[in-house]
């Protein structure tokens, strides 16, 4: 069974959607491929691994295999062999996978160094390493040495994800050769459902709550505005509308285009014709208790809780993946 070990530099620098569009992949190519997070903070409650699982439910050929109990927090001053021979003794007990990909430990987590286990595990595994390196942790070309002389000949490659797009190029010309490529930040990878929306904004669901996990990239404030109806909501694809509770006329007016949700504010419940051409057109919609200029600050508190944990973002991080660093390649060394 071959391995793919993936670390980065630090949390939060993209390792889950990495391991899992890693994973999309090599099942889209006709393998069985598994995920495994042997460390976390808390090993009975760990979203990567739920994400995984969701994903990988009722999928011929992938499976997921929990955390062995390691907790980031007490790898301090571990026992690398120790270490080694618990994920050596999970890993052992998987079957029929081609080919297992590792979500291991970041290099550095608080003020813990955590290079020598990443090293030992990923080399008690026999596997082979990738490595992100966030573009906000500058510098992002000391970050990527520290990967490459932590894994040496073992690492497939490093790419650096979440450049500001018109800093790409930049970082290519930096690093040079020694990167696999440069993701660019993507609209969709930072966008939030509307159950998440729901949250931040109190708000209650009046139509199409089943449709809570659509992902919302924009938003429009329905209010006095110049152009026409159709112009203003129609400039933009795959957003919600958020907008005077009682103003059906805007309302009405947001729904002559393609709509995620719609957000009626000032706890106004809509009229019956709105209600009608909500169910018709079947759009979800919400009734916040706040005010316009409330709610739109409240949206904040909901992009603050963007994470990875959609399967249209990891297919959307596999584009990025193919697009940005050439990843088919890499793959074809599993194959």
């Amino acid at each position: 069974m071959n391995v793919i070990y993936v670390t980065s530099d630090r949390p939060g620098a993209g390792k889950t959607v990495t391991a899992m569009a890693f994973v999309l992949a090599l099942r889209n190519r006709g393998m069985k491929a598994g995920y495994f997070k042997p460390f976390c903070v808390d090993p009975q409650r760990d979203a990567d691994v739920d994400f995984a699982e969701q994903m990988m439910k009722g999928r011929d050929g992938v499976m997921a295999l929990g955390p062995v109990g390691l907790r980031v927090g007490a790898l301090a001053h571990p026992t690398p062999a120790r270490v080694v021979e618990q994920v050596d003794a999970a890993v052992a007990t998987v079957e029929d996978c081609d080919v297992l990909v590792v979500e291991g430990a970041s290099l550095t987590v608080g003020d813990q160094d955590l290079k020598d286990i990443s090293y030992h595990v990923a080399r008690g595994l026999n596997a082979k390493v990738l490595g992100v390196v966030d573009y906000a942790a500058r510098p992002y070309a000391e970050e990527m040495s520290r990967i490459s002389e932590t894994f040496g000949e073992g690492l497939l490659g490093v790419f650096v994800n979440r450049a500001i797009r018109h800093r790409a190029r930049e970082v290519e010309e930096v690093l040079g050769a020694q990167i696999l490529g440069v993701v660019p930040e993507d609209r969709l990878m930072l966008s939030v459902s509307l159950n998440q929306v729901a949250r931040a904004l109190e708000g209650s669901w009046v139509w199409g709550e089943e449709q809570g996990e659509s992902l919302v990239e924009r938003y429009l404030i329905g209010g006095n505005f110049m152009d026409s109806g159709d112009n203003y909501f129609n400039r933009v694809d795959n957003k919600a509308v958020i907008v005077r509770g009682d103003r059906p006329d805007i309302q009405l007016s947001a729904l002559t285009g393609p709509v995620v949700g719609m957000i009626n504010t000032g706890g106004h419940q809509p009229v019956e014709y709105l209600l009608h051409e909500v169910e018709q057109l079947d759009v979800p919609l919400m009734v916040t208790p706040h005010r316009t200029a409330a709610a739109v600050e409240a949206l904040g508190g909901a992009l603050e809780e963007a994470n990875p944990y959609h399967p249209q973002k990891v297919s959307q991080f596999l584009q990025l993946l193919r697009e940005h660093c050439d990843i088919d390649a890499v793959l074809e060394r599993f194959a």
